[in-house]
């Protein structure tokens, strides 16, 4: 089994992988991936952290593309 390659969502966050920083609360899960999906070619998964209690609560999140083109 190798577990790089979907659908078990392990990935390696130096390859075609775009960091998001400081997401309030306010925006859920699903209104991003929502956003993420219909705005971006080759996007293929979201990864969110849980809401930081140093960071007024704010999440970080990961979002994986498919190619580098669309990475880019």
């Amino acid at each position: 089994m190798q577990i790089q390659k979907a659908p078990l969502f392990s990935f390696d966050t130096d390859t075609l992988t775009l960091y998001l920083k400081y997401i309030p609360m306010e925006i859920k899960r699903e209104q991003l991936l929502n956003q993420l999906e219909s705005n971006l070619e080759g996007f293929v998964h979201l990864s969110m952290s849980e809401p930081m209690r140093n960071n007024s609560f704010n999440r970080l999140a990961w979002a994986v593309f498919s190619n580098e083109h669309d990475y880019e």
